[in-house]
């Protein structure tokens, strides 16, 4: 592919199922795109990890992030709680996929009563896990009409619907769609490889264990690499709501 084709261009990331929709703009020079970098590369605002570690960073995030995707068409709080709307005047939320592997394992997801009333900006639903309970605010109001719990330590989230959205719902500044949700997702990827790396940096390799070159798979439990004190400061960062 030539540089300058006017061909419309799917994103590699999408074709590679990490998004769900977005549109090269690059003719597929991946190394000049923030996302490619992010998800692939080392994004050059972030710190390099110490001598010997840079590709067990890169490998453990790659695992990590296997089949992680953001829908470019829903509309994002910083809490990592999605919109979708249904029609007739009812909305969705969800939990996105970043956020449920930085938690995992969840062990349960605390969800609001039917007939309850959310309202933005307040705690809508809890992540259990071992040694944490992690707040999520909701990113839009309404009366809970339906929940569903998922699979606490599987793939599928947690869905609230909700009912009597209040108009205008859309127009609060503080939801994120479209590109601005991408770059805010690409930002919320350098904080959990940052902290990767840090953690990398300070211990001994025998001390990081299943996230380095052991021989085995890399452990997918973001907690048992960072230690309790690490994954409480990653969550601190990473879901803005703290009780």
């Amino acid at each position: 592919m030539t540089a300058g084709s006017s061909t419309v261009l799917p994103c590699i990331w999408v074709r590679a199922g990490v998004l769900s929709y977005r549109l090269c703009d690059r003719d597929y020079q991946c190394e000049r795109c923030e996302l490619f970098r992010a998800l692939h590369d080392d994004p050059r605002p972030w710190r390099r990890p110490a001598a010997g570690d840079e590709h067990e960073v890169q490998r453990y995030v790659a695992r990590m992030l296997a089949g992680c995707t953001i829908d470019l068409d829903r509309w994002y709080g910083s809490s990592h709680v999605w919109v979708e709307e249904l029609g007739d005047g009812q909305l969705c939320l969800g939990v996105d996929d970043l956020a449920r592997r930085v938690l995992h394992p969840v062990a349960e997801w605390l969800l609001p009563d039917v007939g309850t009333t959310l309202h933005v900006g307040e705690v809508g639903l809890w992540a259990r896990r071992s040694g944490l309970t992690v707040p999520l605010a909701s990113p839009a109001g309404g009366t809970v009409t339906a929940v569903s719990p998922g699979r606490a330590a599987g793939g599928a989230g947690p869905a609230v619907t909700l009912a009597d959205v209040p108009t205008g719902w859309s127009a609060d500044g503080r939801l994120m769609r479209g590109e601005d949700a991408l770059r805010w997702f690409v930002d919320q990827i350098g904080v959990l490889r940052q902290r990767i790396t840090e953690a990398c940096e300070s211990l001994e390799p025998a001390d990081v264990g299943p996230c380095l070159a052991d021989g085995g798979e890399p452990d997918t439990d973001v907690g048992r690499v960072l230690g309790a004190a690490g994954l409480a400061a990653l969550v601190r960062e990473v879901f803005p709501v703290q009780i």
